[in-house]
């Protein structure tokens, strides 16, 4: 007893350091981005400040899950086994976006113990995950494409823009004060020249007011940039906690049925009702953009068309759960043969003949059709199996091997769509 105290002790010690100096930084970074968002309305230090607060907070996490990788580690050299496993699952439960730990705790798991959790909850687990993975990428491409269409706009366009879809207070007193400067101008005595007074000072106002819009119309641009950093950084740790999970089903399957694919129904009428409003939708935005270019519709009009087809394509997606998720794996050995077929952005679309008692997975597939190409999209490679599609980052597929199947459909998308 007196030896485990003197050990959950040094623990202690090693690790108040470092989780202080993370809580501290934390919770200074939060005060400062409030302070300069609320009281100085300074957004992009704000914006600064929040991610250094973010930032703290991952440091803090992977503190914990060391801290309670190493207890539980003492526990088991102590030869307490049951505490020692309820910390190896905890760790395994909680923290599965660190993968380190995760990875040196499951190798102290029995397969007996794995196995027990039974293959309904973790498989309950990765469609939540999907969904939740889903619905971040989702997010991530409307707020991508949305700062792409910002950024070639014009700054009055954009100041217009930026008050109707995401005002601030500020941003609106500049424009009402724009408008009635522009006003007070066009009202002024048509025989006065460009020199004269009233005309200066009136176009002084104007400057002061443009240059102040541009200092918010940044600020507020900077906290979209950053707010999508957040969505991929999300995005990275769902993805984690995906491959974590899939790994954990392995195990938990054993020798089982690993290539039984999780049921998703098909396609409901309600579901081919919706694609045909989306597809109604989008040509009443093409027809709203060539109004615009006439002078015939507002900006506000096409972001309000634009946000309903984006809102019906969420809805859209409800219907796949397993979206974005998870196929299950493979079993290793298997019978080979039979096709795949490669399609999109590859040097040689195509099928590809799978190797007689040989398994394929994704990259010697894509290496077969020819390999990528410039205007490849590296980030969102599809697998479609039966009713299920994963969508796989190539670098990812690069470290981890992801066999193929016949029947499987590889789609390669282009950057940009």
């Amino acid at each position: 007893m007196k030896t485990l105290r003197s050990l959950l002790a040094l623990l202690i010690l090693a690790a108040l350091p470092a989780a202080a100096a993370a809580t501290d930084a934390l919770n200074d970074a939060l005060r400062r981005g409030l302070l300069a968002e609320e009281a100085q309305r300074d957004l992009p230090a704000a914006v600064a400040a929040y991610a250094e607060a973010v930032r703290a907070g991952d440091d803090l996490r992977a503190s914990m899950a060391t801290a309670l990788f190493r207890l539980a580690e003492c526990r088991r050299r102590l030869g307490q086994t049951n505490e020692a496993q309820g910390l190896y699952r905890r760790l395994l439960r909680e923290f599965q976006d660190q993968t380190n730990v995760v990875s040196l705790a499951r190798r102290q798991v029995p397969r007996t113990a794995v196995r027990s959790r039974g293959t309904d909850l973790i498989e309950a687990e990765l469609r939540e995950n999907a969904n939740a993975l889903r619905n971040a990428a989702a997010a991530e491409a409307e707020l991508a494409a949305e700062l792409e269409r910002y950024s070639a706009m014009r700054p009055e366009q954009l100041h217009f823009a930026l008050a109707a879809s995401h005002p601030t207070p500020e941003l609106t007193r500049l424009k009402s004060e724009r408008n009635q400067a522009e006003v007070r101008r066009a009202s002024l005595n048509p025989d006065f020249g460009p020199q004269h007074p009233e005309v200066l000072r009136i176009a002084a106002v104007q400057a002061k007011l443009d240059e102040q819009s541009a200092k918010e119309m940044e600020g507020v641009m900077g906290s979209l940039t950053a707010q999508l950093s957040n969505l991929r950084a999300r995005i990275d740790q769902e993805r984690s906690k995906r491959n974590s999970l899939a790994a954990l089903h392995e195990e938990a399957l054993g020798s089982g049925n690993q290539n039984e694919d999780m049921p998703v129904d098909p396609r409901s009428e309600q579901e081919q009702l919706l694609l045909q409003e989306i597809k109604i939708a989008e040509n009443q935005e093409a027809d709203l953009r060539k109004r615009l270019e006439a002078g015939r519709a507002g900006q506000d009009q096409l972001f309000k068309s634009q946000r309903e087809v984006l809102a019906l394509k969420r809805q859209l997606a409800a219907f796949h759960p397993q979206m974005d998720g998870w196929i299950p794996p493979v079993k290793a050995g298997g019978d080979a043969g039979g096709t795949v077929s490669v399609v999109g952005q590859v040097s040689r679309p195509g099928r590809i003949e799978l190797p007689a008692g040989k398994s394929m997975d994704l990259i010697e597939a894509i290496a077969a059709s020819g390999g990528l190409t410039k205007a490849s999209e590296r980030k969102r490679i599809k697998v479609r199996r039966d009713n299920l599609v994963q969508i796989l980052d190539w670098d990812d597929a690069l470290k981890n091997r992801f066999e193929l199947r016949p029947g499987d459909v590889v789609e390669v998308g282009e950057i940009g769509f």
